[in-house]
């Protein structure tokens, strides 16, 4: 079978991990050109050569390539809104990595560009296709719990440092705020979860730990007291966690009610000592809990009926196995036509939710969402 021709933008962190493990050697697809300004970059996502493939400065002029089928977005977030439309003009299909825009009403605009180009849009909303949380779903889905009536989710962030106050993450023009950088996967979940939409968001967070009065300029190597600085870092991400430019917030509260009636709660902190993901999902017969560091769920039914049921489930690559169930719906949908399971519903969904929650802390109040539902 014809293999489906694939232009990366961005060979970063992300983009170089698809390039190595599922883009370079495979059944599926073959990679014809990349855009990646960076040497070091480039050279981190090709450690054997780059062979045949092209490297272009432009992504403009990339996406003008009559033999590229699937636009990979693998950039930071503030450009996806842009690469993804101008992708779907010129007739391409799209895999970006979450989220698709900043706002609604880019994500909105994104969306409506694939619909005019008949073209198929999935997000990298990899926990989707974790296995973990497909028997997650599948236990709600059954009826594990009864009727879902509420959620509590707990998200702990052990490396906020390296991860989204060393680089360009912890400024909010290039990410909106982290509920929807990093928030968006969790939003996402719930909603597919509890399988309704939200109506009203209220939130409340702060910046306890990281931003400061360092020099925007700063790097970890020149620091003087990179010795003793708990946050330091040897790369690839580092400018100081302490600067003064950073003005996102490291520790949120959230809370959702769903046009079904289901209430949530979600937490999301950058300097906890573990990092992990934990889930409860509360039903009219029970309640299900998923840990994500021991890869387990433990459903449990009211007034002791039967003993907890514990699930284990491992699996390997990327996001417990969620990058390749990924990269499989995808190509299932570019080939059969069909609607993938991170598709452009649960993008605005999620942009919806976590920008709600973003404007609910900048504003001081609740956020009706009810208007902006599709």
């Amino acid at each position: 079978m014809k293999k489906i021709r694939v232009g990366v933008i961005g060979t970063g962190e992300r983009g170089g991990e698809f390039i190595r493990n599922h883009f370079a050697d495979s059944r599926e697809f073959e990679l014809v050109s990349v855009v990646e300004p960076s040497e070091e970059w480039l050279a981190k996502a090709f450690p054997n050569g780059m062979g045949g493939v092209r490297r272009e400065r432009d992504w403009r002029k990339m996406l003008k390539s009559e033999d590229l089928e699937l636009a990979a977005i693998m950039t930071p977030d503030h450009l996806h809104e842009e690469m993804a439309t101008a992708a779907f003009r010129a007739g391409k299909h799209v895999f970006c990595e979450k989220p698709l825009a900043l706002t609604p009403g880019g994500c909105l605009k994104v969306i409506r560009a694939a619909e005019k180009a008949r073209r198929k849009l999935i997000i990298g909303f990899v926990l989707r296709y974790s296995p973990l949380f497909v028997k997650m779903k599948a236990l709600v889905d059954r009826g594990a719990i009864g009727k879902v009536a509420a959620a509590w989710v707990l998200h702990s962030v052990s490396r906020g440092s390296d991860w989204y106050f060393h680089d360009w993450h912890g400024v909010s023009k290039y990410t909106n705020s982290l509920l929807l950088q990093k928030g968006s996967h969790d939003f996402d979940i719930i909603n597919w979860v509890v399988g309704a939409k939200p109506t009203r968001v209220a939130a409340f967070a702060a910046r306890q730990y990281f931003g400061g009065k360092m020099p925007n300029k700063l790097v970890c190597p020149e620091c003087a007291i990179r010795r003793t600085c708990p946050e330091f870092d040897a790369g690839p991400r580092m400018q100081c966690a302490f600067r003064k430019e950073i003005d996102v917030h490291d520790n949120h509260v959230v809370i959702v009610d769903y046009e079904n009636g289901v209430k949530a709660s979600y937490n999301e902190c950058h300097f906890t000592p573990d990092d992990n993901r934990e889930l409860t999902f509360i039903g009219s017969t029970g309640k299900l809990y998923l840990n994500w560091a021991r890869q387990c769920i433990r459903v449990q039914e009211r007034w002791n009926r039967g003993p907890i049921k514990e699930y284990r489930v491992v699996a390997r690559g990327g996001h417990g196995g969620g990058d390749r169930g990924l990269l499989q719906d995808l190509v299932k949908s570019i080939r059969s036509g069909g609607d993938p399971v991170a598709g452009p519903e649960s993008g605005y969904l999620s942009i919806l939710l976590a920008e709600g929650a973003a404007r609910s802390i900048r504003e001081g109040r609740m956020i009706d969402l009810s208007k902006s539902l599709k």
